[in-house]
């Protein structure tokens, strides 16, 4: 194949991909569409790999890369297929000759996992390892995973992203550890992620006067958090609640949390 030729068949893989990723989570594996996607989405690796020994995705925050060339682009938040793999710490992902369509689906499977929604310990990473694919190979970045010892400043970066003016939130992280010392004897039952999950449901069902109860609930778990998930998940909890108030056109419910 030619070289502008093994481009477009790149693309069409990364097209192919795209497509199947939303068909997996619309179809039950039973179901016609289901089938004819991945088949479909099979031949296109197929057509690719008949010709060369292996498929080299390069990850970058916003655009895939396939031998210097650009195969996928996108600047927007959601279904952003790089950006997806990029922030779980992919950095390249290699598809071999040999490559089943059995790997293919689940591979598919794995990359149709809704993260934010589901409530999840494992990240991209993880369930790929775990898979322990024959025929994909990849490169994660080590510095995704940082050291346990810096969880607490990630995580109050963290929540300064998700609210533009966060002084607020910054004073209540750091105040609530300096007064550690003077909490003690208190019988704490820190919620589950499940819980948590279940409290956002409720606030969608519920008025928005349960907003002001969930951020201050969330204020107070940031005290009793002990790793560096816990704190991330917070981090996400406030984005979604200060997310749901702007949608409210609760304005005053923003300012206090960013006052």
């Amino acid at each position: 194949m030619e070289l502008n030729e093994d481009l477009k068949a790149a693309k069409d893989v990364i097209q192919a991909v795209l497509k199947s990723k939303k068909m997996i989570r619309m179809y039950p594996s039973n179901n016609p569409i289901y089938v004819k996607t991945l088949e479909d989405c099979y031949m296109r690796f197929a057509d690719f790999l008949g010709y060369r020994d292996e498929l080299v995705f390069k990850i970058r925050q916003n655009e895939i890369i396939w031998e210097g060339e650009q195969v996928y682009s996108s600047a927007e938040k959601d279904d952003n297929l790089a950006l997806f793999f990029f922030k779980d710490g992919l950095r390249e992902i290699t598809f071999k000759k040999g490559f089943a369509q059995n790997e293919m689906e689940e591979f598919l499977k794995i990359i149709s996992t809704d993260f934010e929604r589901e409530v999840l310990d494992d990240d991209i990473i993880t369930l790929l390892w775990e898979k322990d694919f024959q025929n994909i190979q990849y490169v994660a970045d080590d510095a995704i995973l940082a050291d346990e010892d810096n969880y607490e400043k990630d995580a109050v970066e963290h929540v300064r992203e998700v609210a533009n003016e966060p002084d607020s939130v910054l004073r209540a992280y750091q105040d609530a550890f300096m007064e550690a010392d003077v909490v003690k004897d208190v019988a704490i039952v820190p919620l589950s992620d499940k819980e948590l999950q279940h409290l956002m449901q409720e606030l969608e069902k519920e008025s928005s006067d349960k907003t002001g109860k969930l951020i201050n609930i969330l204020f107070e778990l940031i005290f009793f958090s002990e790793t560096r998930e816990d704190l991330e998940d917070l981090a996400g909890y406030f984005m979604n609640t200060i997310e749901y108030a702007m949608r409210q056109g609760d304005i005053q419910m923003v300012q206090s949390v960013l006052v």
